[in-house]
């Protein structure tokens, strides 16, 4: 997606601001990538200084030059790392650099002792075949927009996206509120079901995630990684699903706020930003 600033913005039905340098869906957009495998677990502690991981191989596809994170294992949110690949044998990775921060691993789950939880270290992978780019320039990159629209003859265009192994990057607009991916107006109906899965949406300057008065939407096993104030926004919508994501490495934005307003901050928001009584209905919320 090219474009600056200042470029020509778009107004949809006179209600939704879609703004510039944007990707638009007001009917039905597919992608498809080739299936990949999407995380593993470290299988040994990786100290500061280190050039290699050890990750469980199982079914492990990934190769030189794929790009991976590597969010923290400390209570130091602000401890993630994004590496590529420059040697991989088995499971045993060879990195671009060395790893700036400590990473926990181990042989074995540590479900046992902590109730269910694997604390190892995730390792997610963020390159797929079809990329969805905004282009670096002038600080201001593109976004993901899905909404309906009205024609001028009062057809309904359902606006819905289906995406699967795609790779979306240098999207969000910086101090905006707009989203690398933005569903808005998607209302639709139970024919028009936006399904992301399995796909890597990682690196902007504003939100990762947000879907405001729109239904019918599912979003599963998606990394969701190195964003602004907020990872991921559900606001007053209806049927969502959002299960088995992962969202990580989400820093504050540097706004500077007058008397006492305060710039949200959060992973995942549900009913955050929404109007009083207009909450989200119907939802299956499982990160």
């Amino acid at each position: 997606m090219l474009g600056e600033t200042e470029s020509e913005t778009l107004t949809l039905g006179g209600i939704i601001k879609a703004g510039n340098k944007v990707l638009t869906s007001t009917g039905k957009v597919e992608m498809f990538g080739k299936p990949r495998f999407r995380m593993s677990r470290m299988l040994e502690v990786a100290q500061p200084g280190a050039t290699e991981i050890k990750v469980d191989p199982t079914d492990l596809d990934w190769a030189v030059n794929d790009k991976i994170f590597i969010p923290p294992s400390t209570l130091n949110h602000t401890h993630s790392e994004y590496r590529t690949i420059t040697a991989i044998d088995q499971g045993t990775i060879t990195l671009d650099s060395p790893l700036d921060f400590y990473h926990y691993g181990t042989a074995d789950s540590t479900g046992d002792t902590y109730n269910g939880i694997d604390i190892r270290n995730e390792v997610l992978l963020l390159t797929r075949n079809i990329v969805i780019r905004g282009e670096d320039r002038d600080g201001w990159p593109g976004h993901v927009l899905v909404t309906d629209f009205f024609e001028s003859d009062g057809t309904m265009r359902e606006g819905y996206m289906i995406a699967d192994n795609v790779e979306f990057t240098y999207l969000s607009q910086k101090n905006v509120g707009r989203a690398a991916m933005r569903w808005e107006g998607a209302v639709g109906s139970e024919n028009t079901v936006s399904t992301i899965t399995n796909c890597a949406i990682h690196d902007g300057l504003d939100w990762g995630l947000s879907i405001k008065d729109s239904n019918n939407i599912e979003i599963k096993d998606t990394v969701f990684a190195g964003w602004r104030a907020i990872g991921v926004a559900i606001d007053k919508t209806r049927n969502v699903t959002f299960s088995g994501n992962f969202v990580g490495d989400v820093k504050a934005r540097k706004i500077d706020f007058t008397g006492m307003t305060i710039d949200k901050e959060s992973c995942v928001t549900i009913g955050g930003y929404g109007d009083p009584g207009k909450g989200t209905t119907n939802h299956d919320i499982k990160v």
